[in-house]
């Protein structure tokens, strides 16, 4: 299989899983959109992991809906993001 396909499937799939991921039984969009304060369940996670990286600029290179890279500019650091889904997808900015 061409590369390229890989790519383009993997996108939509992704792309197929917006509404489940931002619906109301998904990723909680629209309390983390209303609560600036609230971070994400994976950054969260993460930052147990991570540790203290207030200095730093984390790259987020495989962005979904925006969530996660949002929230970890919220909860600690600046961040940079690479999204592989289409501008539909980026339902948080």
């Amino acid at each position: 299989m061409n590369p390229d396909r890989y790519r383009t499937d993997n996108l939509a799939n992704w792309n197929d899983r917006v509404p489940i991921h931002a619906g109301p039984d998904g990723y909680g969009i629209e309390a983390f959109m209303s609560d600036r304060t609230r971070l994400t369940d994976v950054v969260d996670f993460d930052r147990t992991y991570l540790g203290d990286v207030s200095g730093l600029t984390l790259a987020h290179p495989q962005c979904h809906i925006g969530a996660d890279t949002l929230s970890s500019q919220r909860g600690y650091t600046s961040i940079s993001s690479r999204s592989t889904v289409s501008s539909s997808g980026q339902r948080c900015r």
